[in-house]
């Protein structure tokens, strides 16, 4: 029995000797596995107005002493457009807008400046007679051919030369009886704005 008892507890022994062993040679095996690396988060966004022309009036309207122009920055237009006359009479700019950037663009909205009339400054005009006549003036745009409303949005703009669409606005005196004024009116388009959003990849 006794000897039973001691094989018992050298079995046992082994056992726990061969566990310790086997603990041991599992350790000894381990692997690791690194990832480094740099990335570069850069990009050129660049929407600019291009190409502005010298004005094209019809029937009495004309562009002398027209100031119209680009400005510094090239986001922005402003100046004196010309000078209408009678009924009938318009005054058209054509320009581009082009992506110089290096990221695709959308048109995501548009807003449409309006007239607004006063005497200029020295004229026998009334206020009323401003009115009147600002009410036979309107102005319009196109955009890459598309008529442009304070609604349009979605249009786009991908990159280079490929992406440059072309502006039309035109100032238009009615078509019909003329509106009487005793002196010269001062005509104010007030801002109109394209503004464009980031674009997916095309």
């Amino acid at each position: 029995m006794e000897k039973d008892r001691g094989f018992k507890i050298i079995a046992i022994a082994a056992l726990l000797f061969s566990v310790v062993g086997l603990s041991i040679a599992y350790a000894g095996f381990t692997s690791t596995l690194t990832v480094e690396g740099t990335a570069t988060a850069a990009s050129a966004w660049k929407i600019k107005w291009i190409d502005l022309d010298g004005g094209t009036p019809t029937g009495y309207a004309n562009v002398t002493g027209k100031t119209l122009a680009i400005q510094t920055g090239d986001q922005s237009i402003s100046g004196f457009m010309g000078t209408v006359k009678a009924p009938g009479d318009t005054i058209t700019y054509t320009w581009k807008v082009k992506n110089d950037g290096d990221i695709n663009a959308t048109l995501s909205g548009v807003t449409l400046g309006s007239l607004s009339c006063a005497p200029a400054t020295g004229s026998a005009a009334t206020q009323a007679e401003a009115t009147a006549l600002c009410q036979k003036l309107s102005v319009a745009f196109t955009y890459g051919g598309t008529a442009v409303t304070s609604g349009t949005t979605g249009l786009t703009l991908p990159l280079n030369a490929s992406g440059e669409k072309a502006v039309t606005m035109v100032l238009t005196y009615a078509a019909g009886d003329a509106a009487e004024i005793s002196g010269d009116v001062a005509i104010t388009l007030s801002t109109t704005s394209f503004t464009y959003d980031q674009a997916a990849a095309s």
